[in-house]
């Protein structure tokens, strides 16, 4: 139960923080068309090719009640590692880049 009210609060999170969108240049949220997460639960924790499968139920923005399931991929820790170690590649390579264009 303590997960499914976890997963409940950051849906909502998802619904009403909003972040900048890198390719548009705007804020907004995303999950926008959903006004209020009803339901969620999570029938079972084995994963399936990296997914969780998540039911919920949602108040869509002019569709009215929606039921359906989210697949939220958990990623193992040596890809997290991995994604870690690329981030700081890429971060030194850009201060890299941005130090030579100031000479």
């Amino acid at each position: 139960p303590w997960f499914e009210a976890l997963a409940k609060m950051e849906i909502a999170r998802l619904c009403s923080v909003p972040k900048l969108n890198r390719i548009s240049n705007e804020e907004t949220t995303p999950l926008l068309s959903v006004n209020r997460v009803d339901r969620v639960a999570v029938p079972t924790f084995a994963l399936e090719d990296q997914r969780l499968r998540v039911e919920v139920e949602f108040d869509l923005e002019g569709a009215g009640s929606w039921t359906g399931e989210l697949a939220i991929f958990i990623a193992s820790p040596e890809q997290i590692i991995e994604g870690r170690e690329r981030g700081a590649r890429h971060a030194a390579e850009i201060t890299r880049i941005e130090a030579e264009s100031r000479r």
